[in-house]
């Protein structure tokens, strides 16, 4: 069965549905999202969940794609952004929410 084409961000990018589990992701994706949670908990100082929002929660990720998380911890994040980006050499997006969803939960 082949997947849907969507045109977003200005690419023709795979649309292939929203992740059933975080361990549905591709092992070098789930790889940082792991490296962005140790991260934000390193700077928090105390475990913390950290969910996968955007592209990859969605499904419509690819090579070019930033890290979107979402935390529950009401700070200002911008600073905390750039230094992980710059730490792991990806593009990473740090929001704040308190909607959770048990699928987007990094592990």
């Amino acid at each position: 069965m082949s997947n849907t084409i969507i045109f977003y961000k200005g690419r023709e990018r795979e649309r292939r549905g929203q992740i059933a589990d975080f361990n549905n992701l591709p092992d070098e994706v789930k790889d940082n999202f792991k490296k962005i949670k140790e991260s934000i908990e390193t700077h928090f100082n105390k475990e913390m969940d950290v969910r996968v929002i955007g592209s990859y929660l969605e499904g419509y990720y690819d090579e070019l794609s930033n890290y979107n998380v979402v935390i529950d911890e009401n700070t200002y994040l911008s600073e905390l952004e750039q230094t992980i980006s710059n730490d792991l050499k990806i593009s990473v997006n740090i929001v704040f929410d308190t909607i959770k969803y048990s699928e987007s939960i990094i592990k």
